[in-house]
């Protein structure tokens, strides 16, 4: 296990502590969450700019009706 030293002013500190206090957590899990939460938003960004872009390629688009025909549904 990694142990990273994070250096803050004591009104950081303070501030994060009441916020984990308030969420009923430590500092320690609450940037743990938080910094999974950001990685998951830059890969949703990152998936969503890539299904644009394919869209962008070949944007035929079908009915449900003309799927249902197309696929014997």
């Amino acid at each position: 296990m990694a142990t990273i030293n994070l250096n803050l002013s004591h009104e950081e500190f303070l501030l994060f502590n009441d916020f984990a206090k308030m969420k009923k957590t430590t500092i320690e899990n609450l940037l743990k969450k938080t910094l999974f939460e950001k990685i998951e938003d830059e890969d949703d960004v990152m998936m969503a700019k890539e299904a644009l872009f394919e869209f962008s390629m070949d944007s035929d688009t079908f009915t449900a009706k003309e799927m249902q025909q197309k696929y014997n549904l």
